[in-house]
Order: C-alpha cells, then structure tokens, then sequence
C-alpha cells in the first residue's frame, strides 16, 4: 500500500507539474510508468509479486477480500485524477472515471506482465504508445 501511494504521489506530481496538457508531454509519464512503485522494486517484479499474490487469493478468501479491496482503492485513487484532469482540462465524461480507471489499471498491469516474461516485446516506445492511447481515449472526451 505505501508503494502505491508512492507511485501515486509521483503521477500527481507529474500531472501538476505543468499546464501543457498530458497528452502534449507523455515522455515526462515515461519515468513514473518504469519507476515501478518504489522500495528499489521495478515494474516487472511488481507484476510478478501481483500476480503470485492473486492466485494465492483466488484460493483464500481472506486474501481474496483484500487484494479486492486494494484494487478497489487503487481505481478510486486514480478515477479521482481522471475526474480532476477532466474538469482541470475542461473535458466531458463520457465513460465513468471507474470504469477509465479500470480499463487503464489492467492494461498496465497487462504490460508489465508481458514486459516480466518478455522484456524485449515491451520497450519504451511500446509503453509510450500505451500512454497515448489511453491519453488519447481520456482526451478525446471533449
């Protein structure tokens, strides 16, 4: 949970740290997506560490009920900057925040999956297109 607010701390700052929209200046995201979300862990090996942890919660409830919970929180977390990137940048909704910000937690999540089994099939180039794709769909609200 710390990682996460770290990881979420870091994508605040880079959204407020200029007024040209995100989607004019998706290199300066490129760090925060390969960062990884702190505790010298990259982006892969949270993944990996994501995804010993679902199996296991898919066999025990309890785990299942907070690795739940946990996703839940992160999507709220990040369905809030979309609704303030929204209104910041004057942009209509319409998809749900949510459902934005689950479709963009999961593909990222799929990426750095892909990325731990196969480093070469993502490189930063494929991680850039991701961001404009999904900076595209947010910004295509309008």
């Amino acid at each position: 949970e710390a990682s996460y607010s770290t990881e979420m701390q870091s994508l605040r700052d880079t959204l407020e740290a200029s007024e040209v929209p995100p989607e004019a200046r998706l290199a300066d995201f490129l760090p925060v997506v390969l960062g990884g979300a702190g505790h010298g862990l990259t982006l892969e090996d949270w993944a990996v560490l994501y995804m010993e942890f679902a199996l296991f919660a898919m066999r025990h409830p309890v785990a299942q009920r907070k690795l739940v919970e946990f996703d839940n929180a992160a999507i709220a977390g990040v369905a809030e900057l979309i609704t303030q990137e929204r209104v910041r940048w004057g942009l209509k909704e319409l998809e749900s925040a949510e459902s934005m910000a689950r479709i963009t937690q999961e593909l990222f999540r799929g990426i750095s999956l892909m990325r731990a089994l196969d480093p070469g099939a993502v490189d930063e180039a494929l991680l850039a297109t991701a961001l404009s794709f999904v900076t595209a769909a947010l910004s295509n609200e309008s």
